[in-house]
């Protein structure tokens, strides 16, 4: 696997997608399904990054085979329709345990997000398992790869909790087990 993958120093090891975009939609369900097939055969943990694309075949092929989902939030409440958006999708189309196994990051809050903000956190609250409040970070408002000991104390806390909001369903049974 290693001749496919590379390596970050945290050893986190990525399978990247093709950066030409005909290469990306040429994988379909079957596709992808056989790749992770070989994965699991490899790796105890799989994380799957989908993008915004929910209606493409291969993300939905992806949905069926998941144990779980983070869905990402931006703080603002016009800002985080779109992820609400997605979590109704899931749930119009028998994705319910999904949604409400769910951990949702809110990216980018700066300060203490006042109202607006506790909106947020309590929309997603009351359908999701658990939100996460990652703070804005100029290490990441750089775009570039991403070292953890460049985040700023308060944000590798929060990417903590995030993943152990993410490592609690370890414990509760797996869908398709």
């Amino acid at each position: 696997m290693r001749s496919f993958t590379s390596q970050s120093s945290t050893r986190l090891e990525v399978l990247a997608s093709d950066d030409d975009p005909t290469i990306s939609v040429a994988l379909g369900e079957p596709e992808y399904r056989q790749v992770l097939h070989v994965l699991e055969h490899h790796y105890n943990l799989i994380l799957m990054d989908t993008g915004t694309g929910i209606l493409d075949s291969a993300t939905q092929g992806i949905l069926r085979m998941a144990d779980q989902i983070v869905v990402c939030a931006a703080p603002g409440i016009d800002a985080s329709r779109a992820s609400s958006l997605t979590l109704d999708w899931l749930d119009e189309h028998s994705y319910h345990d999904l949604v409400s196994d769910a951990v949702v990051v809110i990216n980018q809050v700066r300060g203490n997000g006042g109202r607006e903000l506790r909106q947020v956190v309590d929309h997603f609250s009351k359908r999701c398992r658990a939100v996460v409040k990652v703070p804005w970070d100029p290490h990441l408002a750089e775009g570039l790869e991403v070292d953890v000991e460049e985040l700023r104390p308060r944000t590798r806390a929060a990417y903590l909790a995030a993943v152990a909001a993410v490592a609690r369903s370890f414990s509760l049974p797996s869908r398709h087990h």
